[in-house]
């Protein structure tokens, strides 16, 4: 309970929030998809205006996609469209 409100006080100061992901990333008891969460957060407020995501590797191995913030942005504020299926 204390680690969630002090995540709901480090979200006012995106710079110590950055910080606070990094470190857990460094923390070995965070491993696989408990990396996954703080190591997107610590991405999307660095410097960059890209994230970089991986394919699923379904048709072969993973590659890195560099995805503009921006981007995500406005596909989270786009409407899905409506499906008319007859």
């Amino acid at each position: 309970m204390t680690e969630i409100l002090n995540l709901a006080a480090l979200w006012r100061d995106k710079s110590a929030f950055a910080d606070y992901c990094r470190d857990k990333l460094n923390d070995p008891h965070y491993t696989g998809w408990d990396r996954s969460l703080p190591a997107f957060i610590a991405e999307w407020l660095d410097e960059n205006d890209f994230v970089t995501v991986r394919t699923s590797g379904s048709t072969g191995a993973p590659k890195p996609l560099k995805i503009k913030k921006q981007r995500m942005i406005i596909s989270k504020n786009t409407p899905p469209p409506i499906l008319k299926i007859p």
